[in-house]
């Protein structure tokens, strides 16, 4: 931790934090309001698949179950093969998507941007084996050039590494979001996608937004930030 807070005179703590790159110091800075108990926050780990072997590992221990050696991830992409647990048949995307939009679902998102890779290698295979070196998301980003150019969005002005919205290395112009908005009003699908949308004043995270004057229930927003 790279720990630049100072005290303040404000009654309100004013503290910004971030990590720059993966496994790095988590830097804090600002001012910490005086006369409190104190101030907390919800940081993203840097690894998580290690992080939870970790936690399993010292949970079990804890139990009095003995656990030898070490925790070690292996990914899919370095030659272990995936194993299905189990499969579970959900809702239509129509019923889940203001699942995922409204409280800004960003794990309901990924598993979206896998779930159209995996159409995108089934179409793209038909009846080969899958790929044992390309994740699903990995599908799925592929396809978004063939996507942008439906909507008219030019080459460079959406840079996505992920579908969650959580990577800071995405990048989308205000111009690529105003062309993917005109192209979703005339979309066949515009009320299921405006439905999905929080509602100013009135449910996800809009809840408590709006709440006067003719934003309240007019304004449909997507919310994000980092």
């Amino acid at each position: 931790v790279d720990w630049r807070v100072l005290p303040g005179t404000n009654t309100t703590h004013r503290i910004q934090y971030e990590r720059q790159q993966t496994g790095g110091p988590i830097e804090f800075r600002g001012r910490f309001a005086p006369g409190t108990n104190g101030w907390s926050a919800e940081l993203a780990v840097a690894n998580p698949a290690q992080v939870f072997g970790d936690l399993l590992k010292r949970t079990l221990e804890r139990r009095g179950i003995s656990v030898s050696g070490s925790v070690r991830v292996v990914h899919t992409t370095n030659g272990c093969p995936a194993a299905e647990w189990d499969h579970w048949n959900s809702p239509p995307l129509a019923q889940r998507l203001a699942l995922c939009l409204k409280p800004s679902q960003n794990l309901h998102a990924q598993l979206l941007l896998g779930e159209v890779g995996r159409q995108a290698e089934r179409q793209s295979t038909q009846g080969a084996s899958p790929s044992a070196t390309r994740r699903h998301d990995e599908w799925g980003l592929a396809t978004l050039p063939g996507f942008l150019t439906r909507v008219g969005i030019s080459d460079g002005s959406v840079v996505l590494e992920e579908g969650s919205g959580l990577s800071r290395t995405n990048r989308v112009t205000p111009a690529a979001t105003g062309a993917l908005l005109r192209f979703m009003a005339t979309h066949p699908q515009h009320k299921v996608w405006k439905d999905s949308l929080p509602v100013g004043g009135m449910d996800g995270t809009l809840k408590n937004r709006f709440k006067t004057g003719h934003a309240l229930r007019n304004v449909r927003a997507k919310t994000g930030s980092l």
